[in-house]
């Protein structure tokens, strides 16, 4: 342990899921990136990238700065606009590389008090004040020693009393192994004003590595710049990346409250829909292969009922009743040929709803819906029955893909929560006393001798008896 008391972290998902969440930020969490080459589905606000350091590593890069293919950002007018700190204390590069992210995010992302606080503390402070203004800070180093592995032989950490003297950056501040020449460090990847930047807190300054095309994202520059680095290393495969993203269970449960909103508007609108004459659908395609009779309880003109949220439990037995059923079937298999372009219903028809008889809120839902669902590619001032049934079945389709992605995050982040447990407890009195117990029973082989020969004699003491009998005999 160094003398700052910053402990080493280890490169994970979940440990640094968890920091975000101890640091009082919400929306956002860490994902490992195992593909360079496929896309992330979510918002990614940045890139935490794990590799090994050496002092001649470093002297080269310092030599591969001054190149034309990026550059330093010694404009002390830029280095304000973005945070960006020197890491001075020891083993804290984690932490400096999740802050780099974090406090470049966008405004919606909610920083939470402590963070809020720091920024706008450090708003005027050189990288170098802003380096000691994060070790000085208590709340963030036990966050960060909350998540460290315990190692044999450390003693217990008292974090409110740390005090950080004023010291340059001249060591490497690095996450290091056992062995000494095993030395990795944490820098970040984030995109600002069209550029991407390089966050290093073992450099004086940012690196500008340019801007990206007007037809690609600043994920693409990354994966390119990324590539050139991992591939020049040709004598090192040890690396490991990570992606800050948008929390996908906070976005499943917005959505969620968007699709019970439109489920309120679509059952108000199949109510005083007039409905098509016979109780049947005009202009519905024939099936094509054998005939199946309808099930009233699965009729898809049918308004939706009122629903609540699933429970964790019955979430994926709900859904798997619902796709196993016939409306369930039926939907996998026509969902990808639907479309609402394709098809000439006329508002002269039965069961239609002119779009000027809706209120305004009502019209701005059909809208969104056509829009989300992509239904249409023709503006309609009116909307049917049909075009009704087509939109509540694809809201309560989305509905159980929510519940499921609620459910699986609940439990990534149940696992997260048991495996930080697991890396932080202290086995080693469980190990002292589970070895001393095998010792006492004379159960450890080569660890002591005399149990082991006492045991042998008892055993031989037993069979002695029975040959002295044969021999009398």
């Amino acid at each position: 342990m160094v003398d700052s008391g910053w402990l080493e972290l280890e490169s994970d998902p979940g440990l640094f899921t968890l920091l975000v969440r101890d640091f009082g930020v919400d929306g956002v969490q860490v994902e490992e990136i195992y593909d360079l080459q496929k896309p992330v589905e979510s918002v990614v606000y940045g890139f935490i990238f794990l590799f090994k350091w050496i002092e001649e590593r470093r002297s080269r890069r310092k030599a591969e700065v001054q190149s034309t293919e990026f550059r330093l950002v010694t404009d002390p007018r830029a280095i304000r606009d973005m945070f960006f700190a020197q890491q001075i204390v020891p083993n804290s590069c984690a932490t400096h590389a999740l802050l780099s992210i974090l406090l470049n995010s966008p405004p919606q992302v909610n920083l939470g008090p402590l963070l809020s606080q720091l920024k706008s503390l450090t708003n005027d402070m050189d990288p170098e004040d802003r380096g000691i203004a994060i070790g000085n800070s208590p709340a963030l180093a036990k966050a960060h020693n909350s998540h460290a592995r315990y190692e044999p032989g450390q003693p217990p950490i008292d974090v409110p009393s740390l005090k950080l003297q004023a010291v340059t950056p001249t060591t490497p501040c690095i996450r290091s192994t056992k062995s000494a020449l095993d030395a990795f460090h944490f820098v970040s990847y984030i995109p600002i004003k069209g550029h991407l930047y390089e966050l290093d807190g073992l450099k004086p300054y940012p690196i500008d590595h340019g801007p990206w095309g007007g037809l690609e994202c600043w994920t693409d520059t990354f994966r390119r710049v990324i590539g050139l680095r991992i591939g020049g290393a040709h004598d090192e495969i040890r690396f490991n990346l990570l992606a800050v993203v948008e929390d996908r269970g906070v976005k499943a449960s917005k959505q969620l409250g968007r699709l019970k909103a439109w489920g309120s508007v679509l059952r108000r609108l199949q109510s005083v829909a007039p409905r098509p004459q016979g109780g049947g659908m005009e202009g519905k395609p024939e099936t094509v292969g054998r005939k199946t009779e309808p099930n009233p309880s699965n009729r898809l003109d049918r308004p939706l009922e009122d629903e609540v949220i699933c429970s964790d439990e019955d979430i994926y037995v709900e859904a798997e009743s619902f796709l196993v059923s016939d409306f369930g079937r039926q939907l996998s298999m026509e969902a990808p040929v639907i479309s609402m372009a394709t098809e000439s219903a006329s508002p002269s028809g039965c069961g239609t709803l002119m779009l000027t008889e809706l209120d305004d809120d009502d019209i701005a839902a059909v809208e969104e819906m056509r829009k989300y669902f992509q239904e249409t590619e023709v503006a309609k001032d009116y909307v049917d029955a049909e075009e009704l049934s087509k939109l509540a079945r694809r809201v309560q389709m989305d509905k159980y893909r929510c519940d499921a992605v609620l459910r699986e995050e609940k439990e990534k982040l149940s696992t997260y929560e048991v495996d930080d447990r697991r890396r932080i407890h202290n086995y080693e009195p469980f190990i002292r006393e589970f070895l001393r117990s095998l010792m006492d029973y004379g159960l450890l082989i080569g660890s002591n001798s005399s149990n082991m020969i006492q045991t042998r004699h008892r055993v031989a003491k037993k069979k002695r008896p029975m040959t002295n009998k044969r021999k009398k005999r």
